[in-house]
């Protein structure tokens, strides 16, 4: 099975590039013993250098300015505990404990599973 979020910590942290990533997957699909489909590699591929690689792309081409961009015109305020610093303290702290948690046992987490994580401890801090 392919698995983008199982190597995307190693990815991130520059253990290993997405060229490394997609050779070897490339690599394995064409060994004769291979089990893996062109479907499943193509959409691997895709999420490494398309999707991925894109973001990437976008995040250092139009920073700074793209953190301030409100592509959804969204006109709601947080909640005043949201803004509560020592809140935002502890709830980071908890976050990234639970973070590195995941990292460190299955080597992945996604932004899903990181916002899901706030927000459990958002509603545990009320």
């Amino acid at each position: 099975y392919l698995y983008h979020a199982r190597i995307s910590f190693a990815m991130n942290i520059k253990l290993i590039s997405p060229k490394e990533v997609i050779a070897k997957t490339l690599a394995t699909y064409r060994d004769p013993k291979a089990t893996i489909e062109i479907s499943q590699v193509e959409g691997f591929i895709r999420q490494i250098l398309g999707w991925r690689e894109y973001m990437r792309g976008m995040y250092w081409t139009l920073m700074p300015n793209y953190k301030t961009l409100n592509a959804l015109n969204n006109t709601n305020k947080l909640p005043d505990f949201l803004l509560d610093r020592e809140y935002q303290d502890e709830l980071f702290k908890k976050c990234n404990q639970q973070f590195a948690r995941q990292q460190l046992c299955a080597s992945y987490t996604t932004f899903n599973d990181y916002w899901e994580l706030c927000i459990a401890n958002t509603n545990q801090s009320r």
